[in-house]
């Protein structure tokens, strides 16, 4: 009987561990506008994905994804009985011919995303009211913030935000302002290189008494 390799599995394999051991998981990848509603809607799908453990690359959860359907990078991956519920693709995600068939397996890096950042319009207008909220992860002053680390012992002024980039997020423009830790923080540079990741520059900012609400974490934006 021949043996298969769990954690990094040979290509001939991957049909056999999707078909068997993957998972119905819903793959998040827009987040649109509905003119109907005049609110924003999650675009996901469930697909059959295989997830296998990656040799750790320090602070950071990381996976391999497989799957039968293409995936890009900034595609959130809910999963449940990791514990944090949502991962995020970062990176470009490679595809490999199986059998005869020209079928296609894609692969691609997880890293989880142990935060969400809310968001809320103030004023009229696409999505006035309605309450948003993106996973995210964190880098700090030179670290990384994982669910592990103790938040309360941040002293950092500044903050590094990485989101999925899509169409709600991609309208946010720098001044956009989010509470986290305690702290208010304002959006101070956007970089949109990296495919469907979007890097917020941050830094702690004022906190607005009468409008910002702390205690669920949603700051007052025009």
């Amino acid at each position: 009987m021949k043996l298969l390799n769990f954690f990094e599995p040979l290509q001939e394999d991957l049909k056999y561990l999707i078909n068997t051991n993957g998972k119905e998981l819903l793959i998040k990848t827009d987040f649109k506008f509905n003119p109907e509603t005049n609110q924003y809607e999650l675009v996901a799908t469930q697909k059959p994905v295989l997830i296998t453990n990656k040799k750790s690359s320090g602070y950071y959860d990381e996976k391999y994804i497989h799957t039968y359907e293409e995936i890009k990078t900034g595609t959130y991956i809910e999963i449940e009985e990791y514990g944090t519920k949502n991962f995020v693709v970062i990176n470009e995600v490679a595809k490999s011919k199986y059998g005869l068939e020209y079928e296609y397996v894609y692969k691609g890096i997880i890293r989880s995303c142990p935060f969400t950042i809310k968001h809320q319009w103030a004023d009229q207008g696409y999505g006035a009211g309605q309450l948003t909220e993106f996973p995210c992860y964190f880098i700090g002053q030179g670290y990384q913030l994982t669910s592990t680390q103790l938040i309360n012992f941040i002293t950092t002024s500044e903050l590094f935000v990485y989101l999925q980039n899509n169409e709600y997020t991609n309208g946010l423009q720098e001044g956009t302002r989010f509470i986290k830790f305690n702290k208010a923080w304002k959006v101070y540079g956007i970089d949109k290189t990296q495919g469907g990741i979007l890097t917020w520059y941050c830094k702690q900012d004022a906190i607005d008494f009468e409008h910002d609400d702390l205690m669920n974490e949603i700051a007052y934006n025009v």
